[in-house]
């Protein structure tokens, strides 16, 4: 297997691991939340669709029972609505979903599966944070859909839509085709056969850089459709020795070998089995299992931060448990488990995601080599909490040109970079301390929540953002963990239409640090009239880190904003950027730090918007200098510095 990684710079190191070699699951005994809704709830995913650093539950209900709405729970500081802020207006027997960046907007959309009449897909665009009321692209295949997924089977940087048939009626797997941001209304890839599967999903299984298809077949064997360069075969290259009615699929590295295994739920024979992968290849015959009533749900994932994934898994009136990873392979009993006393839980879908933002870390740089053919990267880290960006060779990518998965953890290109030793980077946002959502379509009860409760070194108060003169202040105080504590990172991202468009800033250069427990920093690059949030990473001497917020403030309108010179130091010239909200009258000047004007760079009428003013400093004396920007009886300035 081919290593391209070369280079992880990531500004955080994994938390704390519990009881030594075995860690302990660190969820909470009771859920902390339940859903009021009480729907036939089916399909669950976790991402912030409103774009204030919160994740959201969007749920997919109806499943074979009724026709209902579907779903978004959205997070309200830390804490799930109890009842859907929002609710699709159209009604269906949904069944379960995906979610990405379909039309390639920057930001993620949701497709939902419909599993009887009227049997079709729907896609909701999230427009500014909020998803259509009504589906905007339906397909015209009349399949019962019970599961689909969304991959770059072409290696275009767009997404396709692979959906499969449910229990009653077989029909073939069928890939909807994505041109230009929109999905054709009937499939023109299909499978010549029909198959009754009940799952499906993306997997670079043999790690050639391409997505394979897996399915989960219902009275039939687990099957995989090889993708070769960007073709996807339409008949099997593997499936399982066992035919029975599999419920569900999921793939992730339980053994740390570097290949991706597979794990099912087995409804009938009540059990999950996991078939590992040898060097690119899945076995056939599973190699572990598990009993569980009636098992339907399975996600893999690291629960207690200890650098393996562990497994939940749940069934139909039965328990919903996590199986802990030791030393890469699955207990033969659950490490932690839920059923409430009423047997009212009948699990359908798990989903990880750090709902109260106790535990996110922040990858500043992940690095991979290109090689001229790759375009798909599986990120160190996943489910996402955040994607930051995709760079190649320096330049941060367009929507248009890559795609991710936030569950899966994977992107892929629509051009495969040129070979070049760390010239594909990643930026992004994840987690060390998963909560575990279960959606629940038991009459009469609603969806749990499960909050990690690994806990923390460090504790703080009064987090707030403030408007000063010139930008904003951070303040905050430390209460606890203060001998553990090196210093702090300070991270700002500006308020805007959701998804993963807004970049994440770091704003700080070297640590943060205070004599005192009172911390305070000033941010003067911001932009007046808009708005910021701010997370906090706190440093821990030793190593690893600490997560605080976001907490949200507003920048006073302003006539102007100034920003730092570059470069800085200067030896010779350097360039300092400002900009106008309206066209004025500007003067901008140098002094010393006794006052003395050294000189006026520029002065006159500026129209509204950005400039850049280059200026001169080879004949002034080294030393720090500052620079004043005055408009409209207003003023900002910023230290420069001028060495030889």
């Amino acid at each position: 297997m081919s290593d391209l990684k070369t280079v992880l710079i990531i500004i955080c190191a994994v938390g704390i691991t519990w009881g030594g070699a075995a860690a302990v699951v660190p969820l909470a005994g009771e859920p902390a939340w339940e859903s009021e809704d009480e729907d036939y709830a089916t399909g669950g995913m976790l991402w912030d669709l409103d774009g204030d650093g919160y994740l959201d539950l969007i749920v997919g209900n109806g499943n074979d029972m009724d026709m209902e709405k579907d779903a978004v729970f959205y997070n309200r500081r830390g804490e799930l609505e109890r009842s859907a802020g929002w609710r699709s207006a159209d009604l269906g027997y949904d069944g379960h979903l995906d979610m990405g960046d379909v039309d390639a907007d920057g930001d993620l959309d949701v497709v939902i599966t419909g599993f009887l009449t009227p049997h079709l897909e729907q896609l909701y665009r999230n427009d500014g944070g909020r998803l259509t009321s009504y589906p905007v692209w339906m397909n015209g295949d009349a399949d019962d859909s019970f599961s689909c997924a969304l991959g770059d089977v072409d290696g275009d940087g767009d997404l396709e839509l692979a959906t499969i048939s449910g229990y009653f009626d077989p029909a073939p797997v069928r890939l909807y085709m994505n041109d230009g941001g929109v999905w054709e209304k009937y499939a023109s890839w299909y499978t010549p056969k029909a198959y009754n599967a009940n799952d499906v999903g993306w997997c670079d299984v043999d790690d050639d850089g391409d997505l394979d298809l897996a399915i989960a077949g219902h009275g039939e064997p687990c099957y995989l459709f090889n993708n070769e360069r960007g073709v996807l075969r339409k008949t099997p290259s593997w499936r399982t020795d066992l035919v029975t009615e599999f419920n569900q699929l999921t793939f992730g590295d339980v053994n740390g070998d570097g290949w991706r295994d597979m794990v099912v739920s087995d409804n009938s024979g009540g059990r999950v089995l996991l078939y590992m992968n040898k060097a690119g290849v899945l076995a056939s015959a599973y190699e572990w299992s598990a009993p569980l009533r009636y098992a339907s749900c399975v996600k893999l994932a690291d629960v207690d931060g200890d650098g393996d994934v562990d497994l939940a898994a749940g069934g139909w009136w039965a328990p919903i448990q996590v199986y802990e990873n030791v030393n890469g392979a699955f207990g033969a009993s659950p490490a932690w488990s839920y059923y409430p006393r009423s047997g009212a839980l009948v699990c359908e879908q798990a989903v990880w995601g750090d709902v109260d933002n106790d535990g996110l870390r922040f990858v500043a740089a992940e690095r991979y080599d290109g090689d001229g053919t790759r375009k798909l990267w599986y990120l160190e880290h996943r489910p996402l909490h955040a994607f930051t960006y995709a760079r190649v060779e320096g330049k941060t990518l367009a929507p248009t040109e890559f795609c991710f998965h936030p569950e899966e953890g994977w992107v892929s290109f629509a051009r495969a970079p040129r070979p070049g030793r760390g010239n594909v980077e990643f930026g992004y946002v994840y987690s060390a301390d998963l909560d575990l959502a279960v959606t629940n379509w038991d009459e009469g009860t609603g969806s749990y929540l499960f909050l990690n409760q690994r806990g923390g070194v460090v504790a703080i108060s009064g987090f707030g953002v403030f408007p000063a003169a010139v930008g904003l202040v951070v303040n905050w105080k430390v209460t606890a963990g203060g001998s553990r504590l090196s210093g702090f990172n300070l991270y700002r991202r500006r308020v805007d239409v959701g998804g993963y468009r807004p970049l994440l800033v770091k704003v700080n250069e070297g640590l943060i640090t205070s004599k005192t427990s009172s911390f305070s920093y000033d941010d003067d690059g911001v932009v007046g009239g808009a708005a910021y949030d701010y997370w906090l990473e706190a440093a821990l001497t030793g190593g690893g880190t600490e997560t605080f917020g976001p907490k949200r403030g507003w920048v006073r309108k302003t006539l102007f904003a100034l920003g730092q010179n570059y470069p800085n130091p200067a030896r010779t010239s350097t360039t300092i950027p400002f900009s106008l909200e309206i066209g004025a009258d500007v003067s901008l000047a140098l002094y010393d730090l006794a006052g003395r004007r050294v000189g006026t760079l520029f002065r006159g009428f500026a129209r509204a918007g950005t400039h850049e003013v280059r200026a001169d400093v080879s004949s002034l004396p080294p030393g720090v200098y500052v620079y004043r920007l005055e408009a409209a009886a207003d003023g900002a300035a910023k230290k420069m510095v001028v060495t030889r």
